[in-house]
């Protein structure tokens, strides 16, 4: 067991200031432009581009051949939060400092990984300033590290990692249940059958519900028998020649943190894009809360009701959630946009599952403004095009997506508490295997 600084064991990609002594060696990566970024974007990938932020994206080999690393690395971003992360494949760099250890067989960089995750608070303290918090380099090369001999690192690592690819079995099965649920959905809205074949959706529709009571299924059951005809009628009875302006208003409220205070022990709350989350709204013990005066002040700009829905406008923009039972104790931050139903001819919960099929969210993310802080445009919303159905259509298809939904959450919830129940032995063990 030793106990050795962060740049003895490390090398980094870049040279920091004030810190030539301590920087023995260097390595070199490569690096895309933020501005650049959206170039090397797409949906069929093979290649994983890291960025600072918790969500990575993906590009393909070709599309990013210049700009190509293979190695083990944490990344830290160059600034944001200490959102540090592994990589050990093929990859695409964008805003991060990279590092790697001077000697994999002495020191695992991946077990290096685990020990900083387990000290991100630390890590997270020498990220500095208000907004654009940058890393303070100089403090985390310095952090000291308990490092034992390479067999012990390996089995720690061996045994975290089990937690980890585990979790991400999980994560993957999510993601692809939201897939299917939003794949179907959108085939049905866009009258793309050819690939949805009808005998097979109402046998999916049975086996994720086989475990329900009976009368359940019988009204389930009843549903799938008038599929056919739901879709026949769609067939004959869309309208795809109206802009969403035309039934809709956007409302959102701007800047308003400079206008009032925040703390913990009020009870209204201040929504923003993180609180929206699979089409639910989750207050957190992280949230913001408002004192009473200050949600007064944004509810005279931007009044919330029963059937308005909120959609994000930066980053995030695939993100919505549809008021239901509004209980009077939250509003939304300059990062949502609200709309309001102004026609009665655009059912509120067909537009929630309309912004979220396949046409929709491309559409919204390839007008996105701006190369940095992404964000969606009123004009952007209020000229989507509507694929629009008589009142008596729009129902059933709402009753088939509402099924669909209910199922899908079922399966979800279950999912995400294995997720949680994982996530609470993976910080146990690490805090236990990482502790000398």
């Amino acid at each position: 067991m030793c106990v050795c600084r962060l740049h003895q064991i490390l090398k980094f990609d870049k040279n920091f200031t004030g810190c030539k002594d301590l920087q023995k060696e260097t390595c070199k990566f490569k690096h895309i432009e933020a501005k650049e970024f959206e170039k090397y974007d797409c949906i069929d990938w093979n290649i994983r581009i890291i960025t600072r932020w918790r969500k990575d994206w993906l590009t393909t080999e070709e599309k990013s051949k210049d700009f190509i690393n293979e190695w083990k690395v944490i990344t830290i971003p160059n600034w944001w939060n200490a959102n540090i992360k592994y990589h050990d494949w093929k990859f695409v760099d964008c805003w991060n400092i990279i590092a790697t250890s001077i000697d994999e067989n002495k020191y695992s960089t991946k077990y290096i990984y685990y020990v900083l995750s387990n000290n991100i608070w630390l890590i997270e303290s020498y990220f500095q300033g208000w907004w654009l918090k940058h890393p303070n380099m100089k403090q985390i090369i310095n952090i000291e590290l308990k490092i034992p001999d390479i067999e012990t690192q390996l089995k720690i690592v061996k045994t975290l990692d089990k937690f980890t690819e585990l979790q991400a079995e999980l994560q993957a099965e999510l993601q692809n249940r939201k897939k299917q649920y939003t794949y179907i959905m959108s085939k049905i809205i866009e009258k793309k059958y050819n690939n949805l074949k009808i005998d097979k959706l109402k046998e999916q529709i049975l086996k994720m519900h086989q475990d329900k009571k009976f009368e359940d299924l019988y009204e389930y059951k009843i549903l799938c028998e008038k599929i056919p005809n739901i879709l026949n009628n769609c067939i004959n009875s869309f309208d795809n020649s109206k802009k969403l302006w035309e039934f809709i208003k956007i409302i959102t409220w701007l800047n308003p943190r400079d206008n009032f205070r925040f703390n913990m022990n009020w009870n209204n709350y201040y929504v923003t894009i993180k609180e929206i989350e699979n089409w639910n709204l989750n207050f957190t013990e992280n949230t913001d809360r408002l004192d009473d005066e200050s949600l007064n002040m944004i509810n005279k700009y931007c009044k919330l009701e029963n059937w308005n829905i909120l959609l994000s406008r930066i980053w995030s923009v695939w993100k919505t959630y549809l008021i239901k039972n509004y209980m009077n104790n939250y509003n939304i931050s300059e990062t949502i946009y609200c709309l309001k139903i102004i026609n009665k001819e655009l059912l509120p919960k067909y537009l929630n599952y309309f912004l979220n099929i396949d046409s929709t969210q491309k559409y919204l993310k390839w007008n996105l403004r701006a190369w940095l802080l992404k964000s969606l445009k009123r004009e952007t919303v209020k000229n989507i095009n509507l694929i629009l159905y008589d009142i008596e259509t729009t129902n059933w298809l709402l009753k088939i997506f509402d099924l669909f939904y209910k199922l899908s959450q079922d399966i979800n919830n279950w999912i995400n508490l294995e997720i949680k129940l994982l996530n609470k032995q993976y910080k146990y063990y690490l805090n236990k295997l990482l502790t000398f």
